[in-house]
């Protein structure tokens, strides 16, 4: 039975087979990322790859060479400039999943995430400032966050905004 090729196969097959070169000698996406046909491009493949991302996270168990793939996965995704794969990126790092725990890296893609409009990633960053986990207390820059996630619709974000309103009425 012969298969046949969706559209547009052979293009998105060439931006994976440059992804994975940059990526094996250890440069990243940055050159590709500096042209901005090609950072296009690769932001519409890098949804297909968290979605495959997801899938090898979801299977893999405690099987370590399926962890480092999955962060492998998402790492092209989020260089690629997708949130939601930075966000993940950022959690892999913070749990060391797939990865050596590396908080530093883990919240520098968080942040990243944060600033691309990833409300998820604009309200964990908030807590994280109002509780002080892995970076120091700031109810400022809390706020800062929290509101962005809440202008989106973001609940747990508009919630926190009002405990921490009351807490500062008291």
């Amino acid at each position: 039975m012969k298969m046949k090729k969706q559209k547009g196969y052979r293009k998105h097959f060439f931006a994976c087979l440059l992804c994975g070169v940059f990526m094996w000698a250890g440069v990243g996406m940055q050159p590709l990322m500096a042209d901005e046909a090609a950072k296009d491009e690769l932001y519409e493949i890098a949804k297909p790859m968290y979605e495959k991302a997801w899938e090898l996270r979801r299977d893999a168990g405690d099987d370590a060479a399926q962890r480092e793939a999955t962060v492998q996965a998402f790492r092209v995704a989020a260089e690629a400039g997708f949130p939601l794969a930075q966000r993940e990126l950022a959690w892999c790092y913070m749990q060391g999943w797939g990865v050596e725990k590396n908080t530093e890296v883990g919240l520098r893609w968080l942040r990243q995430a944060a600033e691309q409009g990833c409300e998820q990633s604009q309200y964990e960053l908030g807590m994280r400032y109002v509780y002080g986990h892995d970076v120091a207390k700031n109810e400022a820059e809390a706020r800062y966050w929290l509101q962005r996630a809440a202008k989106k619709g973001y609940p747990r974000a508009q919630r926190v905004l009002q405990a921490l309103d009351k807490k500062k009425k008291k």
